[in-house]
């Protein structure tokens, strides 16, 4: 069968099916972890979101139904040109979201950084982005072969230089999906003065040794962490929160 490019390329289209979707009462609509502990920080006053990973805000990503229903507030972050492109026109209405075309890194400056062109591939195939060649070798198979990976100097920023973009944002919600640099983001955190309520992250293409660093540092700065399929959900089980 082949792949529905159309709804690879058109934020018009995936928005307006979205919405409908949005139309269908909660109580009818299949309900999952993560999107129940992001519900219940959006309701909170001063939520704020930083999306690191976001894809073109459409795919796969987790607040989009809060920022058009709620006017949840989000910077959001996605490296692949194009597919930032994409992100960029879906939210440029949206007044509550800032978006930035950079990579987290460890350093600020270029670094080379591996994704599949643009084509006519099947779906899913934009969301694999990584500063490590091997991790998309990895995921290729299903989309063709190595003659479809880029690599391109993409700009990039530590956590601290990218909060800095961010003054006055007290970020209550944190999602990562950084294709196997989850662990690395998280190790960059200051605590004192990114705390959020909520922090999100993909482990599936974490090392089972970082996975549990990374769960070891969650739980030293108070944080109750649930495993759900791909994705880990820690939760502040302290009412103080910080910038």
């Amino acid at each position: 069968m082949k792949p529905i490019t159309l709804l690879n390329h058109s934020v018009l289209i995936k928005g307006f099916l979205y919405r409908l979707y949005f139309l269908i009462p909660e109580f009818l609509r299949h309900t999952y972890l993560l999107r129940d502990a992001i519900k219940s920080e959006v309701q909170k006053p001063n939520a704020c979101c930083l999306y690191i990973g976001a894809n073109d805000g459409l795919s796969g990503n987790l607040i989009y139904e809060f920022v058009v229903r709620r006017g949840l507030r989000a910077v959001m972050v996605e490296p692949v040109p194009y597919v930032f492109e994409r992100l960029k026109n879906n939210y440029k209405n949206c007044p509550s979201v800032a978006v930035h075309n950079v990579a987290v890194g460890e350093h600020d400056g270029v670094a080379p950084f591996y994704y599949i062109r643009k084509g006519k591939h099947k779906p899913g195939y934009d969301q694999i982005g990584s500063f490590s060649r091997n991790k998309v070798v990895s995921q290729i198979e299903f989309y063709g072969d190595e003659r479809f990976i880029v690599e391109q100097q993409i700009q990039c920023l530590t956590l601290i230089s990218l909060l800095q973009k961010c003054p006055g944002l007290n970020f209550t919600i944190l999602i990562l999906d950084c294709e196997g640099f989850d662990g690395k983001v998280i190790k960059q955190i200051d605590f004192k003065r990114l705390n959020p309520n909520l922090i999100i992250f993909e482990h599936v293409l974490l090392p089972a040794n970082e996975k549990l660093e990374c769960l070891q540092i969650l739980q030293k700065h108070d944080y109750s962490c649930t495993e759900f399929v791909g994705d880990i959900v820690a939760k502040k089980t302290s009412s103080v929160t910080g910038s």
